[in-house]
């Protein structure tokens, strides 16, 4: 299994999503770049993606403390966690023993301003773990500040 929180940048990443719903969303995110280092909220159109909106989750980020909170979350990643995170602080809803992974990775795309792919196998409220695969994709208003996440995950058995 892949380590958690690859940078995409690096060479292996995007060869290692196998999943096509991230490869197809991390490709949506590509064409509406358009030559910036990543595209705004109202570059993100969601009729141009339906079928993946279920794998989605949009996150605000959040400064002076840093958090994250969920403005989206598709009905497969409630669904597959049990809950549905829409409105809450990561620092509230996110299980102690995952928080720390999560935080960090969220950090890493937000302070380094690319893409991350994750692959990882978690301990899970009533479930012995959760296996997903995550891209977490910036999104910037002004092209420089990392103010949004879109989120890709898909979990698995």
């Amino acid at each position: 299994m892949a380590s958690a929180g690859d940078d995409i940048a690096q060479p292996d990443s995007l060869d290692r999503m196998t999943r096509p719903e991230l490869r197809d969303l991390f490709a949506y995110w590509e064409s509406r770049r358009k030559g910036h280092s990543m595209p705004s909220r109202a570059d993100i159109d969601p009729l141009d993606i339906p079928r993946l909106l279920p794998f989605v989750v949009l996150v605000d980020v959040l400064e002076n403390p840093r958090d994250y909170r969920y403005r989206l979350v598709g009905t497969d990643v409630a669904q597959s966690t049990g809950l549905d995170f829409t409105g809450t602080l990561l620092s509230e809803s996110t299980p102690a023993k995952v928080f720390d992974r999560i935080f960090a990775d969220y950090d890493h795309v937000v302070d380094e301003r690319r893409p991350v792919y994750t692959e990882d196998r978690v301990a899970w409220q009533q479930r012995d773990y959760l296996r997903y695969k995550r891209i977490a994709l910036p999104l910037s208003d002004d092209g420089e500040q990392v103010n949004m996440l879109l989120l890709g995950i898909c979990h698995e058995v």
